[in-house]
């Protein structure tokens, strides 16, 4: 099975070269590189053409963020597509090995979620524990179903975007992925022992509009998909967590109103153009049972603990 390494970049070379290094470690072979460059400044065009002119690379005079990604799977030839970042890299150089034994080896695995160590914590991120608690099983061939992954570290059979169409913009867009991928019949497993390193390099991002559409994306996706008390219901509690990190990240009064307007209007326009009606048991069968309140708490509740630890060290 052929893999098409799909990776759109801004203004990351340092990491993006030391990351496209350890693909080239990787034990299998059968795979082609295409990066996506949205409209960076830093020197990053010529580095690939003198270090990597191998890959395939597409630069965009502008930052299109993930609509980006969907043209790179579009001019992706391999059966599978590997969804990373720019700043992760896989942990181990067999892990492509790895996870196409998985998908040779199972009819019923259509995307593999990897676990992700994040360098910046020395933590693993143990993303699905809002799902299932932390398995104490350390076998590589363990995994379970689950309901959305990580964009960092994950393999994608090509055929479920030539079914289901790529990501919408950034914010909330693996889970919003996910359940159109399950609703069109595909399986999504993750294996926790299988484990991407992610870099979170913070220097070229806005934080502040990152949570921005991080939550108006996030209100989309419950006006979308949920039935309608819990949409309304997870809204309401979607502007008390904006207003905490406006807090916390000291938005000025001009920002948070601009967060909380954006969140109300993707409400109401959700529901006039892309609301899809889910019965209530299908929505549980998609979320697993688990609210968006307990995700968030779990997050508190691990970061809680990170600061704890930091402070006793």
């Amino acid at each position: 099975m052929k893999i098409s390494i799909v990776i759109f970049t801004r203004n990351r070379k340092e990491i993006l070269e030391f990351a496209l290094n350890k693909y080239k470690e990787q034990t299998y072979k059968n795979f082609e590189i295409i990066l996506l460059d949205n409209a960076s400044d830093d020197g990053t065009d010529l580095m690939i053409k003198s270090k990597f002119p191998e890959i395939t690379y597409i630069y965009f005079p502008d930052n299109i963020f993930l609509y980006a990604f969907n043209y790179g799977v579009s001019l992706a030839t391999g059966d599978l597509i590997w969804r990373t970042d720019d700043d992760a890299y896989p942990q181990t150089n067999d892990l492509f090995e790895k996870l196409v034994f998985q998908f040779e080896n199972s009819k019923e695995i259509d995307v593999i979620g990897c676990e992700i160590f994040e360098t910046k914590i020395q933590s693993l991120s143990y993303w699905y524990n809002h799902i299932y608690d932390k398995s104490t099983n350390n076998d590589e061939n363990y995994s379970f179903k689950t309901n959305t992954f990580m964009g960092g570290g994950t393999m994608i059979k090509k055929n479920v975007f030539e079914k289901i169409g790529g990501f919408w913009d950034f914010g909330f867009e693996e889970i919003e992925f996910s359940t159109r991928a399950i609703l069109n019949g595909f399986n999504i497993f993750c294996f926790p022992n299988l484990v991407v390193v992610h870099v979170a390099d913070n220097n070229t991002r806005n934080l502040k509009d990152r949570k921005l559409m991080y939550y108006v994306q996030l209100t989309r996706y419950y006006s979308k998909y949920a039935p309608i008390n819990i949409a309304i219901y997870n809204t309401l509690f979607i502007l008390l967590v904006f207003t905490l990190y406006s807090v916390v990240l000291r938005f000025n009064f001009f920002n948070y109103i601009e967060g909380i307007t954006g969140i109300i209007n993707q409400f109401f326009k959700t529901f006039r153009k892309e609301r899809v009606a889910l019965s209530k048991q299908k929505y549980k069968e998609i979320t697993f049972g688990k609210s968006y309140i307990s995700s968030e708490l779990v997050y508190f509740k691990k970061l809680f603990k990170i600061k704890i630890f930091k402070i006793k060290n």
